[in-house]
Parts: structure tokens; C-alpha cells; sequence
């Protein structure tokens, strides 16, 4: 009894992340979990589509790519520019992939080359989207141990969202209508951006110092001395 009080009475001590940072966390789980949902639906629609096994792989493994491609040089991109409109880029870029999706397959006009064309254009921005999140936490909380209790959290929503609660609920979605996992994903993106826009702060790496520059005014000031010297 007396470690359990412990643990409540340092859970109370700690203070709060603060809102900037609850931001980035509901961005980050309404993000992971629209991974996690159409990394279920999109080979659960290829099947509809298509018998051939090498196709239907192909759709279910096209999103992971782009991280063995673009990994090192989302990285370096990523600390050269804005973080804040990095996210809300990649968040309204995957929307539109979504909602364009949906409207294809509610139309009856989804393909594979679709699908496949769709995931990797959505694992582009998963990926700029969760080293983003990752970059803003030394802007959104201070101190160390806030920042390694913000890098739980970060890491526990993307686990959670993209491996154990999202492709569960895709496949429920899918069941239940063929469109509705990709409306539903969509709108968790458009939630994301929603958060991540309403950030407030400077979340771009500080330009380099410029080289100082040497004046030359005094070297000309010795020359006059020199020569009025006898």
C-alpha cells in the first residue's frame, strides 16, 4: 500500500507537459491511428480488386519504402526547415490522397496501380509527419526529464496507433463499409492538422551566425602614422 501511495503521490508531483504539447500528442495519435487503419484496409481492398498474390503484397508493403528511401534524407530536410508546417503539410497531403481515395472507391473507380501509387505517396508523409513530431518536443516541453516523458508518449501513440489499436479498427471499418476506413482516416488527419496548426511558436532551426567581419579601418589609420612619422 505504502509504494502504491508513492507512485500516486509522484505521478501528482510531476507537472503537466502543458498545452502545446497536448497538441502534438493528440496530432501524433490521430496520425498513427489513420496509419495503423489504412495499413489494414489498403491490402484488404487490393483483394476486392485483384487475385494475383504479387499485387496484393505489393499494396500492403508499398508504404514501408519510402523509409528504407527517404529515412537519411527526410532527417537532414526535416532540421533545415519548419517542423510545424512539415506536419500540417504531410497531415493535409495525406487528406487529400484519402479523400480522393474514397471518392474512387465509392465511385467504383479504385485500381491496383491506385492503391499502390496511394500508399507510398501516404508513407512519404508518415514519415515526414513522425520525425517532425519528434523534432518539436525540444520546443514544446522543457527540461529533461519533461522531454523524456514527452518522447514516451510520442513513441507509445505511434506504437499503439500504427501496430495495435489501428489495424484492428480498419479491419472492423472495412467490414462494415469499403469506404468508410479511408472517410475515417481521412478525417483523422484533418484532426491532426487541426492541432498541429494551432501550435504557437518558432519551430524552424535558428539561421547560422553569420562570419564576423573584419574591419579595416584601423589598418588604414597604422598607414597614416607610418608616413607621419619622420
Amino acid at each position: 500500500m505504502n509504494v502504491i501511495s508513492k507512485d500516486k503521490k509522484d505521478k501528482q508531483a510531476q507537472p503537466g507537459l502543458g498545452s502545446s504539447f497536448n497538441k502534438v500528442w493528440v496530432a501524433a495519435i490521430a496520425s498513427s491511428w489513420g496509419d495503423g487503419v489504412q495499413m489494414a484496409a489498403l491490402p484488404l481492398l487490393a483483394i476486392q480488386l485483384t487475385t494475383d498474390p504479387l499485387l496484393i503484397g505489393a499494396v500492403g508493403a508499398i508504404g514501408t519504402l519510402p523509409w528504407f528511401l527517404l529515412g537519411l534524407p527526410a532527417g537532414a530536410l526535416v532540421d533545415r526547415w519548419d517542423r510545424r508546417k512539415v506536419m500540417l503539410r504531410a497531415d493535409l497531403v495525406r487528406f487529400t490522397i484519402l479523400a480522393l481515395l474514397t471518392l474512387a472507391v465509392l465511385t467504383d473507380h479504385a485500381n491496383i496501380t491506385l492503391l499502390i501509387a496511394a500508399g507510398f505517396a501516404l508513407g512519404c508523409g508518415d514519415i515526414f509527419f513522425d520525425i517532425s513530431a519528434q523534432a518539436v518536443l525540444p520546443v514544446v516541453v522543457t527540461g529533461d526529464q519533461a522531454l523524456i516523458r514527452a518522447n514516451s508518449r510520442i513513441s507509445a501513440a505511434q506504437i499503439n496507433g500504427e501496430q495495435l489499436a489501428g489495424p484492428p479498427i480498419g479491419g472492423v471499418l472495412f467490414s462494415l463499409s469499403h469506404s468508410l476506413p479511408f472517410l475515417g482516416n481521412a478525417l483523422s488527419f484533418l484532426i491532426s492538422a487541426l492541432c498541429v496548426n494551432s501550435l504557437k511558436g518558432n519551430f524552424a532551426n535558428p539561421p547560422p551566425p553569420q562570419p564576423h567581419q573584419q574591419n579595416t579601418m584601423p589598418q588604414k589609420h597604422t598607414k597614416k602614422q607610418k608616413k607621419n612619422t619622420p
